[in-house]
């Protein structure tokens, strides 16, 4: 189930969005861990592993020669071939994104979930029409309402 109080891994946004450092101004690395070390505990080995992909993009070559024929011409399908370098990065990298959106896609279905139950308890109190249900109690009524409003916190949490 989804925290609470957590912050989403995209609350770290303010350096990934071209925010310019300056002097005395933390760099992404270090601004994008102490996100993560504040983060909630549940959630924060969902960020993506920032460092790792940093290390596996510095092992790639500034830049690479294709294959060429004899003729100085590029071999069939050497446009498009990466070195072992770039395939490790791009391995690393889809498998951060799947685990990102597993989460966010584990998430949506727990508020899906919790939405339909927050449904079915304002129904207990409330009828379709605005009217009070049998099993209306004041009481009943003020604990639904607050758990809307929590519910209203985690979707906002979400964004």
């Amino acid at each position: 189930s989804f925290p609470t109080k957590a912050k989403s891994p995209l609350h770290w946004a303010p350096a990934c969005l071209g925010v310019a450092e300056s002097a005395g101004t933390m760099k992404f690395g270090h601004q994008f861990t102490q996100t993560i070390e504040a983060t909630h505990p549940t959630i924060s080995d969902k960020f993506l592993c920032y460092k790792k992909l940093k290390k596996c993009l510095k092992t790639i070559p500034k830049k690479t020669e294709p294959a060429k024929n004899a003729d100085g011409t590029l071999k069939p399908g050497e446009k498009r071939k990466l070195t072992e370098e770039q395939r490790v990065f791009v391995k690393t990298l889809n498998a951060e994104l799947q685990k990102f959106n597993k989460f966010f896609m584990d998430a949506e279905e727990d508020l899906v979930i919790k939405d339909s139950l927050l449904e079915q308890e304002y129904r207990e109190v409330v009828n379709e029409d605005g009217t009070r249900a049998e099993s209306f109690s004041m009481k009943k009524y003020r604990k639904i309402c607050q758990e809307f409003a929590d519910f209203h916190g985690e979707l906002v949490l979400m964004e």
